[in-house]
């Protein structure tokens, strides 16, 4: 509920006319007496909007959008903003009191920094972040095309390899979400998005397991991940492994760059220790930024809004298996490819700069980081050398949060060079 209900819903006071009188003095509410009928006309909307009768989602993410840049193009202050922002989470019953605070705080840079620079239709971001229920939308974005070369080659028939080859064992890692605040016989379900933490259980089959917790709001304690990892080692034996993401815990409205780090490395160091020697080829999830989902594209925004913090310690950590000259790619964007062997290559992709919910894709989603473009030259390279290809990424195109215009590129370049691709693993 968190990732789409709070980001849009938490948003709902600012529908209320009522925001505009206490964030304006009376001269503006004078002069700007035209966009405050409008307005004011949401107030006929509210009761339906607060007792489920209409999609909640849709109206409050368009009206969202069309209230909030007014608010903000009239100059009202971030904190009175964020103050109505907090209430209207709080009387809207969509959180408790100190997830609506948190929260609210975690996503204040990132709603300002682009909320300040959105001039697109309110359809066009609702379609992209709710989905198909508000309605049949306009066109989300620029259907933008990235380049494939032609001469295509003939797709040869797949044939079972005779027995005796060589083979590769390989085991994927992903969405681990390992929670380093999971207490044993706490509560299981509890009225925040993550439970199993500090609530107390009304009952015993209430209480949080030893090693997690089936049908409950809950993730992981890290005894479970290094338990796994050393199944994986004992039992499969893999050549390979492909972690595609995901670590730390659900609680996104309680963290930090530093925890987020923090996890990234944990994981990294245990998978070293229970899984020595073996390669590793890691990919970036959307829930190691911190906020959850926001990851602007190179360039797009300053230092202090950007991901360097979170790419260059990728870079850094994952050094341990991913060789020199594949790290600079890494520390720009997020993505890299490797020479596995003489025959197979490796291309990990950022499959954030297809996420719906990262909302820096609203101000520029035409192929983020010039990725696509590097991975049609990786696939050409690849080609022209004979090489095969596997891909790994997190977030799957044909998943639902990713954008149309990513996934239709994406599409068309696997189509393209369906003879070299080997393997997708998201």
């Amino acid at each position: 509920m968190i990732r789409e209900d709070m980001k849009l819903l938490l948003i709902s006071l600012l529908l209320l006319p009522i925001a505009c009188y206490h964030i304006l003095p009376p001269e503006e509410i004078e002069q700007h007496s035209t966009k405050l009928d409008l307005l004011r006309s949401a107030n006929k909307t509210i009761d339906e909007l607060i007792s489920g009768k209409i999609n909640i989602k849709c109206l409050a993410c368009e009206l969202f959008v069309e209230t909030a840049q007014i608010l903000i193009q009239l100059n009202a202050s971030e904190n009175d903003l964020i103050y109505l922002i907090k209430k209207a989470c709080i009387l809207l019953n969509i959180e408790d009191e100190r997830v609506c605070t948190y929260v609210t705080e975690e996503y204040r840079d990132e709603f300002f920094a682009v909320a300040s620079k959105l001039v697109f239709h309110p359809a066009w971001l609702c379609y992209a972040a709710v989905g198909s229920s508000c309605g049949e939308p306009p066109d989300i974005f620029d259907y933008w095309n990235v380049t494939v070369p032609g001469n295509k080659p003939k797709p040869e028939p797949l044939i079972r390899p005779p027995d005796g080859l060589p083979t590769l064992r390989v085991v994927q890692i992903s969405d681990i979400h390992v929670d380093l605040e999971y207490k044993v016989g706490s509560a299981k379900k509890c009225d925040e998005p993550l439970c199993c933490r500090d609530k107390k259980p009304s009952s015993t089959e209430d209480m949080a397991g030893y090693w997690g917790s089936l049908y409950a709001d809950c993730d992981i304690p890290l005894r479970t991940f290094v338990e796994t990892l050393k199944y994986i080692s004992r039992e499969l034996k893999p050549d390979i492994v492909f972690w595609t993401g995901d670590i730390p815990a659900h609680d996104i409205w309680n963290q930090t760059r530093e925890a987020q780090l923090h996890h990234i490395e944990l994981a990294a160091d245990l998978i070293s220790q229970y899984l020595p020697g073996i390669p590793v080829f890691p990919s970036l999830g959307n829930h190691e930024s911190s906020p959850v989902d926001s990851f602007p594209p190179p360039g797009l925004t300053n230092d202090h809004l950007s991901n360097k913090w979170l790419n260059e310690f990728a870079q850094k950590i994952w050094s341990r298996w991913i060789p020199p000259e594949s790290l600079p790619t890494i520390g720009f964007g997020g993505f890299y490819a490797v020479e596995y062997s003489w025959q197979l290559r490796i291309l990990s992709l950022n499959m954030q700069y297809c996420d719906n919910l990262n909302f820096w894709l609203y101000l520029n989603n035409t192929d983020p980081g010039g990725q696509l473009a590097w991975l049609v030259d990786e696939l050409t390279w690849a080609e022209q050398r004979n090489k095969k290809v596997i891909i790994l990424g997190h977030i799957p195109t044909c998943h639902s949060v990713c954008l149309k215009s990513f996934s239709w590129n994406y599409y068309k370049i696997i189509d393209r060079f369906e003879s070299t691709i080997v393997g997708q693993y998201m």
